[in-house]
């Protein structure tokens, strides 16, 4: 047990140096985070995915989305780690957006992250009541 902490341990301070050196303009946290999600996934880190992967997000969202800045990173990092077809997976995310959206939420900063953790947890059904519920919630109030 202690050799797979310490070789989990020894990939992630790897993995966070290599991020750190390709991403040195980023935020510390942000190369920390990057870092964990590939050691997570056991994948090799692709700076390349990950910059086609925000540069698809920068194409397919507004000037002003709340996917841009910080939330880009974070989400380039967490679909590039994951999945094999990462543009696919953010066209997903962007249409969970516009069900929840429809469903009353507002726009605001955590609305990719609620998207994201959408995808990762919630089929078509889950999603209808998800929305049956906010629904009874803001019916309620």
């Amino acid at each position: 047990m202690n050799q797979l902490v310490k070789e989990k341990l020894d990939r992630l301070i790897a993995l966070f140096q290599e991020v750190s050196s390709k991403y040195n303009w980023e935020g510390s946290l942000t190369n920390h985070f990057t870092a964990l999600t590939y050691t997570l996934n056991n994948r090799e880190f692709d700076k390349e995915k990950i910059k086609d992967v925000r540069k698809y997000i920068n194409q397919n969202t507004g000037i002003f989305s709340n996917y841009r800045g910080t939330s880009n990173i974070i989400l380039s990092a967490l679909l590039s780690s994951k999945y094999e077809s990462p543009k696919h997976e953010f066209d997903r995310i962007l249409d969970y957006d516009k069900k929840i959206r429809k469903a009353g939420y507002k726009n605001n900063m955590y609305l990719p992250i609620a998207s994201y953790a959408l995808l990762t947890s919630c089929s078509g059904e889950g999603m209808n009541t998800l929305r049956k519920i906010f629904l009874m919630i803001v019916n309620k109030n």
